[in-house]
């Protein structure tokens, strides 16, 4: 198959996209794909991977409750035990710091109401998720800030969520949006990568430890990780495989 493919330039950022047949990804294989640079009518050969969409299939759920306003940068996390998503936060006419909970199984919303201090509003938070002990964490927010808060009891099961600043230990990350971070149970550290602040995007690495405040003081140490960084960026998406150790 030969294409040609578009660019979009974004500051620190390059996108390449083409419009193929839905044939071609109809069935799982390897295909090669020759893209040719309009710009400069360069060409190389490139083999893509197809994978089999066997299974999966989007469904909008119906929900009732709620729901809660419309909103873009919300953090969320999903609960195992009782199948709840828990959600914070985000902006939709003005910055929220509103809790609520889906439960996907009767897909009914409800708003939480925690104790103790609230967040402040905005979106562009990380969040992680503690599933054993029903602690999420987040990290950061639009407006340039890098606090640090978890929601303890965040599934409700044990009594009512509490959210809880903490004061981590050592030198932290500077203040950051739009960063994402995963969260390892077997050493309970948040690893947070990337973000945006006042014009500037960022491809530094930070561990935080004791990051479900519940053994220990939390400290951040920053990661000097070998090889070539990605280039820096915000808005990215990661997935983490415990087994391995490895973010991606």
């Amino acid at each position: 198959l030969a294409t040609t493919f578009e660019s979009i330039g974004l500051p620190g950022l390059t996108f390449l996209y083409a419009q193929v047949s839905a044939d071609l990804i109809a069935t799982a294989g390897t295909v090669n794909i020759t893209a040719t640079n309009p710009g400069s009518a360069a060409s190389a050969a490139f083999p893509f991977t197809i994978l089999s969409p066997t299974g999966q299939t989007w469904t909008q759920l119906a929900t009732s409750g709620g729901p809660p306003a419309g909103r873009d940068g919300a953090s969320g996390v999903f609960d195992p035990a009782t199948t709840q998503m828990i959600v914070f936060g985000g902006n939709g006419d003005s910055p929220l710091n509103d809790t609520w909970s889906l439960n996907t199984t009767t897909n009914q919303w409800s708003q939480l109401a925690p104790a103790g201090a609230i967040p402040p509003p905005g979106g562009g938070f990380s969040a992680v998720y503690d599933s054993v002990n029903s602690v999420m964490t987040i990290f950061g927010a639009v407006g340039s800030t890098n606090d640090v808060w978890t929601l303890s009891n965040a599934n409700g099961m044990a009594g009512t969520p509490k959210w809880t600043q903490l004061s981590p230990t050592g030198t932290a990350p500077s203040p950051r949006s739009d960063q994402q971070a995963i969260y390892d149970p077997g050493s309970n550290r948040m690893i947070a990568f990337g973000g945006y602040s006042l014009g500037a995007r960022f491809n530094d690495v930070w561990v935080l430890t004791s990051a479900n405040g519940l053994a220990g003081t939390p400290s951040w140490i920053q990661l000097a990780p070998a090889g070539t960084l990605p280039i820096a960026r915000s808005n990215m998406s990661v997935v983490y495989d415990p087994a391995s150790n490895e973010m991606i």
